[in-house]
């Protein structure tokens, strides 16, 4: 099997979701790296095509290794650049991992608005994983992809986070 590229480019991101997880990566940062010494991260994943998505999805299910999405092509948020995975680089052997301290640096991701796949609530707990959806299903995002377009799905993400905003005034 053909292995396709991985997207590291937080410019392929929704802009808006972009400067939020750049915020909150600065935050954790700032708060736990600098001051406390913890584990640096970085982006690991940002946009996937649907080629990837469809490597990924056959991972574990096509060979004898672990499942790591439940996401078919076309139903995942990377694709619509409302996700990011993201890596710990242990300070001791300097190399990136999946396993670090995803407790100390989801607050300053969730402060931002971004919903974690790491808690128990999620379902399908997939720890690097952080997105940004309003509450939209990503079936209703693939529906309004395929017939007006990606600036359609994040604009129907910023009109919902809008009125969870209002509502939080009232």
């Amino acid at each position: 099997m053909m292995q396709h590229l991985v997207c590291r480019d937080i410019h392929m991101l929704w802009p808006d979701f972009a400067q939020k997880v750049k915020a909150g990566l600065r935050s954790y940062a700032e708060k736990v790296v600098n001051e406390k010494g913890g584990y640096p991260v970085d982006v690991f994943e940002t946009w996937r095509s649907m080629d990837r998505m469809a490597e990924l999805y056959a991972q574990g299910r096509t060979s004898g290794s672990q499942i790591v999405t439940n996401s078919k092509p076309g139903y995942s948020w990377h694709f619509y650049g409302c996700a990011v995975d993201i890596v710990f680089k242990n300070p001791k052997t300097k190399q990136w991992s999946w396993d670090g301290p995803w407790d100390s640096l989801a607050p300053h991701l969730l402060a931002q608005g971004l919903e974690w796949l790491g808690s128990k609530k999620s379902g399908f707990i997939d720890r690097p994983h952080f997105q940004l959806t309003g509450g939209m299903k990503v079936a209703d995002a693939f529906k309004l992809q395929q017939q007006v377009g990606l600036m359609a799905v994040w604009m129907e993400i910023q009109k919902r986070l809008d009125e969870k905003k209002s509502k939080a005034y009232v």
